[in-house]
């Protein structure tokens, strides 16, 4: 699947509202996650028990899997862009790639532990007694079986946004989206706490509240995208042509629309 980043502008986009608390895409929680790596690899390297240097040593493979995983999804989120898959015969909203893969990543490394405590038992090697020894490990892999259970259900799902002449489908991670052009009554830019995209469905039903990363795009930009093709059902036949094409429709418009005079 091929994809690319576009940084469109529009008169109507709200940009002072940030996708992540503190303006920027928070890498902490990884760069803490491989500081504890770095304590599971000095405990196996500095006991002289096999068994524990086994389980340590697993523990801190999983750890810098988590760890880097969660940077390289921190850094495929870029405010003020919208990732699209340029080879959709519509104008889809795409998570990166990257981002989908880490997150099988981190489900299958909380396995390891486990499986090094398995054989450290199995093979009497000498180890320490203790709950992150004998049940941590098995704990963790019961995580990463439902981390890898709840990928494979969301499966079900098509990942990111695709905007058709039909309609709004998709999304993983969030509430799934599957609604007719006819079925949509509004779309909005919700601001709090962080700025995601609102689709408020006909008939009094409940806003569907999309975040940055189950689309790969910023909500503020998606926004005055989805408004106009909701707004111009005329204009929808141009979204089986591709996103860029979609995109640049939407810009031209606003450049040939009438301004008001004050």
């Amino acid at each position: 699947m091929g994809q690319t980043r576009l940084s469109p502008r529009f008169a109507d986009m709200d940009d002072g509202v940030p996708v992540f608390p503190r303006g920027r895409a928070p890498r902490w929680p990884g760069a803490v996650v491989l500081a504890a790596a770095a304590l599971m690899a000095f405990i196996a390297v500095a006991d002289d028990r096999l068994g524990l240097r086994l389980v340590m040593v697993a523990y801190a493979v999983t750890l810098v899997c988590i760890g880097v995983c969660l940077m390289v999804m921190a850094g495929s989120l870029v405010p003020r862009t919208v990732r699209i898959d340029t080879d959709a015969a519509s104008l889809h909203f795409a998570p990166s790639a990257r981002a989908t893969v880490t997150s099988v990543v981190m489900g299958v490394s909380m396995l390891l532990p486990a499986i090094a405590q398995i054989i450290a038992v199995r093979q009497s090697l000498p180890t320490m007694q203790g709950i992150f020894i004998t049940g941590g490990p098995y704990v963790l892999a019961v995580l990463g079986v439902a981390v890898v259970g709840a990928l494979l259900w969301r499966l079900r799902t098509p990942a990111g946004l695709e905007l058709s002449p039909e309609g709004l489908r998709g999304i993983r991670g969030s509430a799934a989206v599957d609604l007719p052009w006819d079925s949509l009554a509004a779309v909005q830019l919700a601001s709090a706490p962080t700025a995601r995209l609102s689709l408020i469905p006909s008939g009094g039903a409940r806003p569907i509240l999309v975040p940055m990363a189950p689309m790969g795009s910023d909500p503020c930009l998606v926004v005055p995208i989805v408004r106009y093709y909701l707004d111009h059902p005329e204009e929808r036949a141009l979204l089986a042509g591709g996103g860029e094409a979609a995109i640049r429709r939407v810009q031209d418009a606003e450049q040939t629309a009438p301004r008001s005079r004050d």
